[in-house]
């Protein structure tokens, strides 16, 4: 049956506001990546392409000539853009289980929306470094495979993943390493960012130099899912982050850990992206003769991009 698209004059612009902002807060409450990328607002009447422009830094001064004024710079920059995209997804409550529900139906259903919208939105981000969907031999974030800290320990494909090769702080440290030593930018505290699965969380967290490290830092938090720190990578916890058994060694689950600074991907901003539906029945529609339900839903305007290849490392390892 065709979804009731004409809103009835019951439902006032103060009611669907309540549902936007009850959406987005649980949107924001449930979303991990999103929160450390650089924001963008939606282009209003250019089309469907967001476009992020990457300038290129000036190299040092040359010492000034004595009442010599010397030539200007030229500023240099390239154009990242990307396609705007939309998704959404609807619930059609019947007008019997509304009006029986013991618990307010319509919020609780913006609380499954919302939920699912979270994990779309992350989803797509996670996908956007990783480059694709499925395996990612096409990454967008170079790869870096186990090591064991050691020449002899590095892993060059995924088949040579085995399931003792556990995340450490090692694999931590020279993600770092490989960060710094191309000028990727920190956070404003410093420090990179990890974003790992728990199954990767639990191998760093037996790692002794983890152990001892974390024993002498302070126990606040900067970013939500945070669960602690080390060679200046702050981990963060999801569930949401991509493995795989395809093409991994005998018995192993690959597990695909981001690296990062600030600057590595863009969002477009998720206020004004993210809209909800509620529709009631009335007398002009065909479709719902007897007015049996109504229809909640959301639709979310949203697109993101890598902006600098450089500035991430994505971690393989065992999980």
């Amino acid at each position: 049956m065709a979804a009731n698209q004409t809103l009835t004059s019951s439902i006032t612009e103060l009611i669907m506001s309540y549902y936007d902002r009850l959406l987005l807060e649980k949107l924001r409450a449930n979303t991990v990546l999103y929160q450390f990328a650089e924001k963008k607002t939606l282009p209003k009447n250019s089309g469907t392409t967001v476009t992020w422009s990457r300038y290129t830094d000036f190299s040092a001064s040359s010492a000034l000539t004595e009442g010599t004024a010397p030539s200007a710079q030229v500023t240099s920059a390239s154009n990242i853009s990307c396609t705007i995209e939309q998704y959404g997804d609807y619930v059609q409550p019947s007008e019997l289980l509304v009006m029986t529900a013991i618990d307010n139906q319509i919020e609780s259903i913006v609380d499954l929306l919302a939920y699912q919208a979270a994990i779309t939105i992350d989803t797509r981000i996670r996908n956007g470094m990783l480059g694709t969907s499925s395996v990612p031999s096409g990454a967008k974030l170079p790869l870096q495979y186990w090591h064991s800290g050691t020449s002899a320990g590095y892993i060059g494909t995924l088949s040579g993943v085995l399931s003792d090769m556990k995340m450490d702080t090692n694999n931590l440290r020279e993600a770092a390493f490989n960060l710094r030593r191309l000028n990727v930018r920190p956070y404003e505290d410093g420090c990179f960012v990890a974003v790992a699965h728990p199954n990767v969380i639990k191998g760093i967290e037996e790692d002794s130099n983890w152990q001892t490290w974390n024993s002498y830092q302070a126990k606040e938090t900067m970013w939500k899912g945070e669960v602690g720190k080390i060679y200046g990578v702050r981990i963060v916890e999801s569930t949401n982050m991509y493995s795989t058994t395809s093409g991994a060694g005998a018995s192993a689950t690959a597990h695909f850990t981001p690296v990062f600074g600030k600057g590595c991907y863009a969002v477009t901003e998720l206020d004004g992206g993210v809209k909800t539906y509620i529709k009631n029945p009335n007398d002009s529609d065909t479709s719902n003769p007897l007015n049996q339900w109504s229809t909640v839903g959301y639709k979310a305007t949203f697109a993101t991009q890598v902006l600098h290849l450089s500035a991430g490392r994505i971690v393989v390892t065992a999980g």
